[in-house]
Order: C-alpha cells, then sequence, then structure tokens
C-alpha cells in the first residue's frame, strides 16, 4: 500500500486562508482467501482486493465569530468513482462528500 496526501494553503490574494488537497491511496493485489486453494467463482485461486488507485480532494477555510475559531471543510472521497475491495469482501464505499466544522476555543 501507499498514500500520499498533499495540501496546499494560500497565503496572499483573494484566496488568502483557502487550504486545497490532493491525494492518492494506492494498493497492489492481495490474497484475501483463507489459503491459496479457496475457489473464487471464476475458478481463479482466491479471493483478491487490491490493485486499485483511489483520488480524494478537499478544501477548507478557517473562519472566526464572535471570537470562537472555525475551520470549514469539504471533502470528496474516490474521486473517480473506482470499484474496488479494501481489504474485505464487500464493496469499499462509491464516490462521497463531507461537509464539516471544526470549533476550537
Amino acid at each position: 500500500r501507499f498514500n500520499f496526501f498533499a495540501n496546499y494553503t494560500f497565503t496572499e490574494g483573494f484566496l488568502e486562508g483557502f487550504t486545497a488537497g490532493l491525494g492518492m491511496r494506492y494498493s497492489s493485489k492481495a490474497n484475501m482467501g483463507r489459503n491459496n486453494s479457496w475457489m473464487s467463482p471464476d475458478g481463479s485461486e482466491g479471493f483478491f482486493t487490491g490493485d486499485y488507485t483511489v483520488f480524494d480532494a478537499n478544501l477548507s477555510y478557517p473562519w472566526e465569530i464572535i471570537g470562537l475559531n472555525i475551520t470549514t471543510q469539504f471533502q470528496v472521497s474516490n474521486l473517480t468513482d473506482e470499484k474496488y475491495h479494501e481489504g474485505s469482501y464487500v464493496l469499499s464505499p462509491a464516490r462521497n462528500w463531507t461537509l464539516s466544522n471544526t470549533l476550537s476555543f
């Protein structure tokens, strides 16, 4: 497995304070069967997961209201809507997004 995520925070201009991020998750093929003699329905040996590349992205912005520091973040996971198994027999989540606020004081 290989995971990589990079963020860039704008420090001047109209976008000052915004942070943009892009990430990638990669996994090579792995046998999830109990042993190599377990046969999958297509006749190949074992049940394999992995061999996928998934991209994620996010945008965030810090702001303040009545003395409270808030960071709003919008995140999209699995940008390309890849169908893959991440260590189980159930498909991993399709493209999804999250909008969150974090309060700090």
